[in-house]
């Protein structure tokens, strides 16, 4: 449907157990989202620079009443008081209200080639590319490349495995084989340095983040850190399983570029079968504790995180004890699917159990605690609730879902919610409303 209010049109609008959820564009550019559900006082939610979300009080009916919905949208932009009295949201992957520039490397490869040349130069090709998705995000906090080399592991968490092993996926892979032998790469063709040079050479400065299936096995790597190296300027983060570091000339060699900000990585358990079982890599624990030895010694900072996979939960006390000990914090994240993944639903954790397990961290483990993201608030015992944010927005992943117990919640407006396929496989599950 599209309903059109002065410079605003109503794009999307569901509704469903009384809960309704617009999507609007303005005539500014920005995209505003807007909630309600039936009998709950509504109150602001957040901002980012280009999504707001309110929230409204409503009934059954007023929740399916798109021209209540624009009145009631129209009635509340007009009032520049009520949307200054949003707060931020700052989660994960932004600065501020900033937001990330995704770029995946066969998808990115793809744009590049559709764009018309620019005198012959990769590099004003990759710049006139960049401007224009920069151009849609209005407070960029950074670019992240997403390397779609192979990686070694399984991890329950992670879409990759689920489509390695299908032809489209296989011949996919063969296609970017390919690429890599004979040069045609964003590596070998110059297009991460032309990227580096437009993120040195933006007004303020963002972060370039480095990320994948497994970016360190990357065939060309070399080179890829040859190019990391000659942008000295450029704040680094780099993410991925990072076993590879166990290496201690290539930690000690990441350490000397001047803009490495953290290496990220992920620990599902102290115990090395859990964490082994988890990634489905046999040693992986033990290569693991081996790469963050090194980075250590090399001096470079290392961001833990857990995924709150329903197995993890099993151990998540003990580790962050294991954690609190070596003077280390993780961020747990929940476990969001990718729209379409396959054969994951049985690492959904239900919200009583995150809470059973985050109940039983006591003492210095729960310092250990770096952040809660995309947990949904119930999930959560009161004293760690102050550690919660909300999820990085990603259009490949699931949306969030709420129950109709939802509605009685007082953290409803602010709260993750869960991936829509909870709902199917669980239903009523584990919610408990705040009063």
């Amino acid at each position: 449907m599209t309903t059109t209010l002065g410079d605003m049109q109503i794009v999307a609008l569901h509704s469903e157990e009384g809960i309704a959820i617009a999507r609007i564009r303005d005539g500014a550019g920005r995209e505003l989202e807007v909630e309600w559900w039936e009998g709950q006082p509504g109150r602001p939610s957040y901002r980012d620079g280009r999504l707001l979300r309110f929230a409204y009080r409503t009934d059954s009916a007023g929740a399916k009443d798109p021209d209540l919905l624009a009145h009631v949208v129209g009635a509340l932009l007009a009032d520049e008081a009520y949307v200054a009295s949003l707060t931020p949201n700052d989660a994960p992957g932004r600065t501020g209200d900033g937001r990330l520039l995704f770029l995946r490397e066969r998808a990115f490869a793809v744009t590049l080639s559709l764009a018309p040349p620019r005198a012959g130069s990769v590099q004003r090709t990759v710049r006139s590319v960049l401007d224009r998705e920069a151009a849609a995000e209005p407070s960029l906090a950074g670019v992240a490349l997403y390397f779609e080399t192979a990686c070694g592991q399984s991890c329950e968490f992670c879409e990759e495995p689920a489509k390695r092993d299908g032809p489209l996926s296989r011949a996919l892979a063969r296609a970017l084989g390919v690429q890599h032998t004979l040069g045609f790469d964003l590596v070998s063709r110059g297009v991460v340095d032309a990227i580096l040079a437009w993120v040195a050479d933006r007004p303020e400065p963002i972060v370039f983040m480095i990320t994948g299936h497994d970016w360190l096995g990357h065939p060309h790597l070399d080179a890829l850190l040859s190019s990391l190296e000659r942008n000295p300027g450029v704040p680094l983060r780099l993410q991925g399983p990072s076993l590879q570091f166990d290496d201690p000339r290539l930690a000690r060699r990441v350490a000397s570029l001047p803009g490495v900000l953290c290496v990220a990585t992920t620990l599902q358990s102290h115990e090395a079968s859990e964490h082994d079982a988890i990634v489905g890599r046999p040693g992986a624990h033990r290569r693991l504790l081996a790469a963050l030895s090194s980075l250590d010694d090399a001096g470079v900072a290392i961001e833990v995180s857990v995924v709150l996979t329903r197995r993890t939960l099993d151990t998540l006390p003990a580790t962050l004890a294991w954690l609190a000990e070596r003077n280390r914090s993780a961020q747990l994240s929940a476990f969001i699917p990718d729209r379409g993944m396959r054969r994951r639903e049985s690492a959904l954790a239900p919200p009583d159990e995150q809470r059973e397990a985050l109940a039983a961290t006591v003492g210095d483990a729960r310092g250990a605690v770096a952040a809660l993201v995309g947990v949904p608030t119930c999930a959560v015992p009161p004293e760690l609730r102050d550690k919660l944010e909300q999820g990085v927005n990603a259009d490949r992943r699931e949306p969030a879902a709420f129950d109709r117990a939802c509605g009685n919640c007082s953290a409803r407006t602010h709260c993750a919610g869960v991936p829509q396929s909870y709902l199917a496989r669980f239903g009523s599950r584990g919610f408990e409303p705040i009063p």
